[in-house]
């Protein structure tokens, strides 16, 4: 199975993952799934600790996910069914994964569409005169509780003289 990163897929709980898997594998919302099939994967996924982010990380097969998966049903339903959940978990990751991959992709083009605008931006930055700062710092020190008088001088750029007052500091 493919590695991949979504927040959200990564976060999903046991419960969540059988949801997902018996939606796929079914075609229809769990509460129109079989009642048996639903419980036996729901308890599978709950044993085994099957969780999103062991899904994303590309070390499984869906082989022994569906072997998870499949864990909590009987032996009589579970070589029946066990290829099927394979199919639905790597078809579940995979699309996940294509999801996550086309954003991802939107996202890449709409910040190089809008890096035109960030451009036009930064040279009208780089357009204004810098201010520069300068601080005279006059202390004295009585103790450890020392007393310090500061003025600050700022100039815009453009030649003109600083203008003097006490910092905020």
């Amino acid at each position: 199975m493919p590695f991949f990163y979504d927040k959200a897929f990564g976060s999903s709980t046991p419960l969540r993952v059988a949801h997902l898997v018996i939606e796929q594998m079914c075609q229809c919302p769990v509460a129109d799934a079989d009642a048996e099939l639903a419980a036996s994967l729901i308890k599978g996924a709950l044993e085994s600790h099957v969780r999103g982010y062991s899904l994303m990380s590309g070390t499984l097969s869906a082989a022994q996910v569906a072997d998870w998966l499949c864990s909590g049903m009987p032996p009589t339903l579970r070589p029946a069914l066990l290829s099927r959940v394979a199919l639905a978990v790597e078809t579940l990751v995979r699309r996940k994964s294509e999801t996550v991959a086309s954003s991802s992709a939107q996202r890449q083009s709409r910040l190089g569409s809008a890096s035109g605008d960030t451009q036009a931006v930064a040279a009208a930055a780089r357009a204004r005169p810098p201010v520069s700062v300068v601080m005279d710092v006059d202390a004295v020190q009585e103790g450890v509780g020392g007393a310090a008088g500061t003025t600050a001088d700022t100039t815009d750029g453009n030649g003109s003289a600083p203008l003097r007052g006490p910092s905020d500091a």
